[in-house]
């Protein structure tokens, strides 16, 4: 914001809770449905045909691709959501990344209701990292061993909260 303030670029900042400010800002302020990105864009095009937008930021993972998603239905530059989506998810990025011949480390995707002893037998085995992203979300932590008092613990919290994802 302070590097548009600096150039004398007018901003619309959108946020998915309604500011008790917009009836009286209504060109700076704009509530969107961030965590749909297409209903988000099918807002913000309804928002541009009154106040017209030259470009779209996201600041974080979900608003990213939100960004992305808006960008796209504004036919304004910036990077396709399908490359937002594929920065948040490791594994369809290595993917990718191999598939277009840029070197990746090995990597395996293995699913939450597999037996995490034998997953980590199988990374203890082959001597590999092991990234265990905390669902979709851009930091991860990354293990050589899944040592026992982790791995009792990831066991825990599986049975408190079942996950259909695999990560």
């Amino acid at each position: 914001m302070e590097a548009a303030r600096r150039i004398g670029a007018e901003l619309t900042v959108a946020s998915e809770q309604p500011s008790t400010l917009e009836a009286a800002n209504p060109a700076g302020l704009l509530t969107l449905d961030l965590r749909n990105p297409a209903r988000a864009a099918d807002e913000a095009h309804a928002f541009a045909c009154q106040y017209p937008l030259q470009g779209v930021v996201g600041v974080d993972d979900d608003t990213a691709i939100a960004a992305s998603a808006i960008a796209e239905r504004l036919k304004l530059k910036g990077i396709s959501t399908g490359a937002a989506e594929a920065a948040r998810d490791k594994h369809k990025q290595r993917e990718l990344l191999a598939k277009a011949g840029i070197p990746v480390p090995r990597f395996m995707l293995r699913g939450l209701d597999e037996d995490a002893a034998q997953i980590a037998r199988a990374i203890e085995r082959r001597k590999r990292f092991c990234v265990v992203p905390p669902g979709m979300a851009a930091l991860s932590v990354a293990l050589r061993l899944l040592p026992r008092p982790l791995y009792d613990r990831i066991m825990q919290n599986r049975k408190r909260k079942p996950r259909d994802n695999k990560t």
